[in-house]
């Protein structure tokens, strides 16, 4: 999972930095939106803790539901064609 995490930093790395960038604008503008971004981090941090209370034998499938998953998705790059107008216009900024 770390490397594919890394490979998709790596291949993405213009368009999270640009990313990053107007979430930060948003949520200066409005605040509500910093807080969502707070709530959704608890909610993920509470899964992972479930995941590792688990028992050896369901720790691996979940954590194959929860994190492979997602990571592999990130590296095959399929959110670029899940969602090509965002990665359009990240591509496009400055």
């Amino acid at each position: 999972m770390a490397g594919q995490l890394k490979r998709w930093q790596m291949v993405e790395a213009h368009d999270i930095e640009r990313a990053e960038h107007y979430w930060a604008e948003m949520a200066e503008k409005q605040p509500a939106l910093r807080e969502q971004l707070v709530q959704t981090e608890a909610y993920l941090k509470g899964n992972f803790t479930l995941i590792e209370k688990m028992n050896p034998s369901n720790k691996v499938y979940a954590e194959s539901i929860f994190c492979r998953q997602h990571f592999a998705d990130l590296a095959s790059g399929v959110w670029r064609k899940r969602t090509p107008r965002l990665y359009q216009f990240l591509d496009q900024a400055p």
